[in-house]
């Protein structure tokens, strides 16, 4: 899905993907001194320009009315469920939407809202762009739509939830690039099954706490009134989305840019946390956006975790953040130690435009040269060697420093693994952590979340 408009502040972020975040604005009666509201630190989502005359009994109360258009992946025929300002309740009093198919017109609706959550039905032909034109908003107040979900929105209650069940999961030498999963088992008396779409958006809360954002994955209908739900996060979406490849063989191209190109059109804002830009040189092959996604990030050292829809990418801090108290920790913590390895051995594969290659990106072959390094550790015996291929991004002038940056990964060996209460902790958050006659000060790389009463983490953390 993607936005455009003229009508929007500059600091507007028109991928409406629906932060809910309170940001702090000068319009009447607006923001409250409660210490709730933050300073815009980064893009906030569709506000007008303009705002409101000070009557919203007048229709419109804007003058030109703001619009913003809505060009969909694939058709739609559902209807649409609106996010307004969700933070702090206000919503737009009515809008219209016109909806098209390519350049054909099919239905223009008005609809009228009664709360910063609104579901605008559809029941014409499939559409794949609209054009939403405001009416009218508070008064003295901008138009501002935090984000668009295609189809209802379905609120399940603790009533109706038997169990949840959300596993968060990094890497912290970024070898790898995890998704994270939900898994809900929920009940009804009435007849769910027409709120599952085909990646449809679930959202997970804990006492007006979002846990994270999921993407219906599969859906198991397991008695009459029951129903099993598995979701993927954002890093889970890319894994649907093609990309064609990448040619970045001589000068390179910057990180972040091919980065935006990977998260185009998926929703995901990304956030960098302490990541630095590099150049890449090399190639991305034709795959999945996230296994491309995970190239770019072995090249910079960067872990990955999704925050609601913002895709953060970090290197783990070396410095502990805080000590997890005894008191919110289960018995039975352990750690756990890796044999010692013998040597981090990297083939570092060289790409170029050839002929005769047997790798093709579009109508152009590549071809590779491999250089081996190879870094020892200091082991009696015959300890195992941990072996990187298949990199795509990183040239011998960068090789040395990467290989260096495995070694010192690999010589970390031990592991806390335990439970505890959960009181916001992030993967790559650096902690330390008790058990019953000693303490590990590690970086959490897993957290399974259980949601009852109150939110317990199964954690493994690596010192």
């Amino acid at each position: 899905m993607t936005t455009a408009s003229t009508d929007a502040t500059s600091y507007s972020d028109l991928n409406l993907n629906g932060q809910g975040k309170k940001f702090i604005s000068l319009e009447r009666n607006y923001t409250l001194l409660d210490g709730s509201f933050e300073a815009s630190t980064e893009d906030v989502p569709f506000w007008s320009s303009a705002i409101g005359n000070g009557n919203y009994i007048v229709y419109p109360n804007f003058n030109p009315a703001p619009s913003l258009t809505v060009t969909f992946d694939s058709p739609q025929t559902q209807g649409l469920t609106f996010l307004f300002d969700t933070a702090t309740g206000d919503y737009l009093y009515s809008f219209y939407v016109v909806y098209y198919d390519g350049a054909t017109l099919l239905e223009s609706k008005s609809y009228f809202c009664t709360n910063a959550i609104f579901y605008a039905d559809y029941s014409g032909a499939a559409y794949d762009n609209i054009e939403i034109i405001v009416n009218n908003s508070l008064p003295l107040r901008r138009a501002k739509i935090d984000g668009i979900v295609v189809g209802e929105i379905k609120t399940f209650t603790g009533n109706d939830i038997e169990s949840e069940t959300l596993v968060k999961e990094c890497d912290l030498d970024a070898e790898s690039l995890p998704y994270g999963t939900a898994t809900l088992r929920v009940t009804s008396s009435t007849d769910i099954s027409p709120y599952f779409a085909a990646r449809q958006r679930i959202d997970v809360w804990h006492d007006d706490v979002l846990l994270g954002v999921y993407f219906l994955d599969t859906v198991s209908r397991i008695s009459e009134k029951r129903w099993q739900i598995n979701a993927v996060d954002g890093i889970g979406i890319l894994q649907d989305m093609d990309f064609a490849g990448g040619d970045y063989t001589g000068v390179g191209a910057s990180a972040y840019s091919i980065i935006s190109t990977l998260v185009s059109g998926s929703g995901l804002s990304v956030v960098y946390d302490n990541i630095a830009d590099a150049t890449c040189i090399g190639i991305l092959k034709t795959q999945s956006r996230r296994n491309a996604l995970q190239q770019v990030l072995f090249r910079l050292g960067a872990s990955a975790r999704m925050e609601g829809l913002d895709l953060h990418l970090f290197a783990a801090p070396t410095s502990p953040s805080g000590t997890k108290s005894k008191d919110k920790v289960y018995m039975g913590a352990t750690i756990d130690t890796d044999t010692p390895k013998s040597a981090v051995v990297y083939n570092v594969d060289d790409y170029y435009q050839a002929a005769d290659g047997m790798v093709v990106i579009g109508n152009t072959r590549y071809a590779y040269s491999t250089t081996t390094l190879t870094s020892n550790y200091v082991t009696a015996g015959n300890a195992a060697q941990v072996t990187i291929n298949g990199t795509t991004l990183v040239t011998l002038v960068d090789a040395t420093a990467i290989l260096a940056r495995a070694y010192a990964f690999y010589a970390r060996r031990n592991r806390w693994k335990g439970r505890f209460v959960w009181d916001g902790e992030k993967l790559g958050d650096r902690l330390t952590l008790p058990t019953s006659w000693t303490t590990l000060t590690g970086n959490i790389y897993k957290m399974t979340l259980t949601i009852s009463g109150i939110v317990a983490a199964e954690v493994e953390a690596l010192e």
